[in-house]
This record gives C-alpha cells, sequence and structure tokens, in this order.
C-alpha cells in the first residue's frame, strides 16, 4: 500500500484546512463493488477516539468521500457520530469525484461539501434488489430490482395522461400490483418516505441550517424528481437545487491535493482494473481459484489506517453433453537393460503390483479432468467471504 504517501497528502490538506480529516474510501471495481455500511461507522469512531485523545488543535473536521452508495440507513449513524464527537467543530465533506447515493445523503448532512470540478453527487433514491416481493424476468427468471424512479415515473405517466377519473386510478394501480407484489409497492414508499425523513434529518443537523422551504426542494429533488439513479450532479447543477453550501476545491487550493490522493486510494483498490474472474480461468486453463485479501474499503487518517478485504473463489459448472468415456493410460516402466524375455513379465507384474492403485487413481483424474473441460461451461459461480476490517500496520 502507498499509506506514506497519503498520509503526505492527508497532512497536507489538514495544513490548508486547519482540520483533521477521516478518509471513507469503498471500492467501485467491476465486479468488486463494495457498499457504504454500518460497520464502517464502528470503524470510523475508532479514528475519531485516536483524534481526540491528540488533543490536537483544529476548526474542522473533514471527511475525505468516495463511494457509489450503499445501506441507507449507514448515512445517518455516520453523520450522528461525527457531529456529537466534534460539537464545536465544523463538519465538511471532500468529494474529489464520486459520491453517489448514501455519499451523498452523507454529504447532505456537511457544513460545506467541497467538490472539484470532477466531483459527482447523485440522487438518493432507493432500489429493492434481491428481495422475494421483487417481480422475476420472464425469461431469465432473475429477480427484477423495483427502483422509486420506476415507480414514481409510472405514476406521474398516470397524471399527465390525466387519470382523474377513481376506477382509472384504481385499474392503473391494479394492473401495476398484478406486476409488482402490493407489498413491493408499499416498500417502495416507506423506503421514499424513510429517505425523505433522513435527508430532512441531514439538513437540520448542519451548523447553518438552510429555511424549511429550501430544505423540502432539496429533498423532492434528490430523493424522487430525477429520473435516473445513475444520474451524475456537478456542483454547478447541485448549487442551482439548493445546494448552496458547495465549494469549489479551487477556493481553497486543494483541488490538486484532492485528486492526488484520490488516485492513490484508486491504486491501492485497483478502482481501474476489471476483476475478471473468468478471463483468470480461461487465460490459466484451470477450472477454478482463489483470490485471498482483495482490497475493498479503506477507512483512515494520519494516524492509523483500517481496511476491508475479502476472499473470492470462482469455479466454473461444466454441463455434461455426452456420455462419459475415459480410457486412463498407465506409462509402462522402462524395462532394465540385460533383463531376459522370461522375467519381463515377472518385472511387469511386481512392478503394477506396488505402483497400479496409484498410477490408475492419478492417469483416471488426468483423463476426466480432461473430459470435463472439453464439455461447455455456461456458468461460473463466485463466492466472496467478506473478512472483518484489519489495521494495518
Amino acid at each position: 500500500m502507498n499509506r506514506k504517501e497519503r498520509v503526505k497528502l492527508i497532512r497536507d490538506l489538514q495544513s490548508k484546512r486547519k482540520s483533521k480529516i477521516i478518509s471513507l474510501v469503498t471500492s467501485d471495481r467491476i465486479n468488486l463493488e463494495t457498499p457504504i455500511h454500518q460497520m464502517m461507522n464502528d470503524i470510523i469512531y475508532k479514528q475519531i477516539r485516536v483524534i481526540k485523545s491528540k488533543k490536537d488543535d483544529f476548526d474542522n473536521i473533514d471527511l475525505f468521500l468516495y463511494s457509489r452508495g450503499g445501506d441507507s440507513d449507514a448515512p445517518w449513524s455516520i453523520v450522528s457520530t461525527i457531529r456529537e464527537s466534534f460539537p464545536n467543530k465544523n463538519f465538511n465533506v471532500l468529494i474529489p469525484f464520486r459520491a453517489h447515493s448514501a455519499a451523498t445523503m452523507i454529504s447532505l448532512g456537511a457544513d460545506e461539501i467541497v467538490m472539484t470540478e470532477k466531483a459527482e453527487l447523485g440522487p438518493v433514491d432507493i432500489t429493492i434488489s434481491n428481495s422475494l416481493l421483487n417481480p422475476t424476468h420472464p425469461i431469465t427468471k432473475q429477480a427484477i430490482d423495483i427502483s422509486v424512479e420506476d415507480v414514481m415515473g409510472y405514476l406521474g405517466l398516470l397524471n399527465k395522461l390525466n387519470y382523474k377519473n377513481a376506477n382509472d386510478r384504481i385499474k392503473s394501480f391494479e394492473l401495476l400490483s398484478n406486476n409488482i407484489h402490493p407489498l413491493g409497492i408499499g416498500r417502495v414508499n416507506r423506503y421514499l418516505e424513510e429517505t425523505k425523513l433522513v435527508a430532512r434529518r441531514m439538513l437540520f443537523s448542519r451548523n447553518n441550517t438552510l429555511k424549511k422551504k429550501e430544505n423540502e426542494k432539496i429533498v423532492n429533488k434528490l430523493s424522487s424528481e430525477i429520473y435516473s439513479h445513475r444520474h451524475s450532479i456537478a456542483r454547478t447543477e447541485a448549487r442551482q437545487i439548493g445546494l448552496n453550501f458547495v465549494v469549489n476545491a479551487e477556493d481553497y487550493g486543494i483541488d490538486r491535493l484532492l485528486w492526488d490522493l484520490y488516485k492513490l486510494y484508486a491504486e491501492s483498490l485497483e478502482l481501474e482494473k476489471i476483476f475478471n474472474p473468468e478471463e483468470h480461468l480461461d487465460k490459466n486453463n484451470i477450472d477454478d481459484h482463489t483470490w485471498n485479501d482483495l482490497k475493498k474499503a479503506i477507512i483512515e487518517t494520519e494516524y492509523e489506517c483500517y481496511v476491508h478485504t475479502s476472499d473470492v473463489k470462482a469455479w466454473r459448472l461444466r454441463n455434461i453433453t455426452k456420455p462419459i468415456n475415459i480410457n486412463p493410460q498407465i506409462p509402462i516402466p522402462t524395462i532394465p537393460l540385460g533383463i531376459n524375455p522370461q522375467d519381463i513379465q515377472n518385472f511387469i507384474k511386481d512392478w503394477l503390483q506396488k505402483n497400479l492403485g496409484t498410477l490408475l487413481n492419478d492417469a483416471t483424474k488426468k483423463a476426466m479432468d480432461q473430459f470435463l473441460k472439453s464439455q461447455p461451461s455456461p456458468v461460473i459461480n463466485l463466492k466472496t467471504i467478506d473478512k472483518l476490517w484489519k489495521k494495518y500496520e
């Protein structure tokens, strides 16, 4: 890891900001994405206790943040912990690049959101995945995600079509509930209201709160009025929707430092390298492989660093398309020079008695491996074993 280089940049940022910085970086590496989750708050609190123990003088507590989102319950826990721990400090979020979904929600609780010209916020709406209430695809039979955008888009379409008649609206809702379980629709509404509630709490937790009307505009825009969860909100648009506490990183002279620090995290987590188990199996002509200690998230300060890792196992599932017919080949040993023909039979017989079992097992395994590799393998299974956060020494 490039820990020493990161610490130097963190200290340079702290000097310019008169702050203490906690970094929270989660992987969005393709096929190895990691969400923000509740346990991260425990690690952040460990870092907070160390910061407080040093009794240094500073004005701001800054959260350096890079993430595509995660658990909707985690942002309030994280912001509340920081606010409770430093009630007399300004809490700010430093965004070098992506801070989407749950990361945007964290940012709403900041006194300042400091963004580079490349920085992005995103909608804070909820998508329900892998639930028994999700509808299934008619062909793949896989669960279809239920998103707030889709449900609100359908209801918005009804309004545009001027479906004001009660019977028409009931029929339209029946059509929706025939395709999405009613409890699933109810869950979308509950999550939407929960998202709005948490967003309001975040905005009202700021030291200089906006007017209630201004907060409501921000909440509605981010929770249900942007019809794509992947929409990126740059700092200009962020101000247009009411986030007037967004500040340009250049104004503090830290834009280059933020980007350089992000690049070091990207290097450590290999964010620009696709994690492709299938390609690895093909390239090495193997049917299974295990990757150990793949880095998925980092939380650190100048004092300590914690890393979250996982072990990932990949293996092929072969489809047997023809009868199994294997012919194990057992190599005959070299006949010693000078042996007479009469003793050859006794030599081979004695050799087979000593080695046949082992040779037959090895030959059968080799023949079976060759047979299986000749069969198609449309499916590769993955098993991920998450490990506890480990302090990096």
